[in-house]
């Protein structure tokens, strides 16, 4: 851990910005089609993590083309 801390860091502040940035645009392009499921971006970022860590449990997923494309 201590000769790959650069890269550790690197890859976790990367891993932080993808997954907000990802749930600030599934919010975006869900709300006004899904506003039960995408109802604040806190919601849109636990879309985000399940699908990064897991292939996601299926209670929250895209509908519309541009949140279909953003999840691509």
């Amino acid at each position: 851990f201590i000769i790959a801390r650069e890269e550790l860091i690197l890859f976790g502040v990367t891993a932080v910005i993808l997954i907000y940035l990802s749930a600030v645009g599934m919010y975006y392009c869900e709300n006004d089609a899904q506003p039960e499921k995408f109802r604040s971006i806190f919601d849109s970022l636990w879309w985000a993590l399940a699908s990064l860590k897991t292939v996601g449990y299926g209670d929250i997923y895209p509908i519309t083309p541009a949140g279909r494309f953003l999840t691509f």
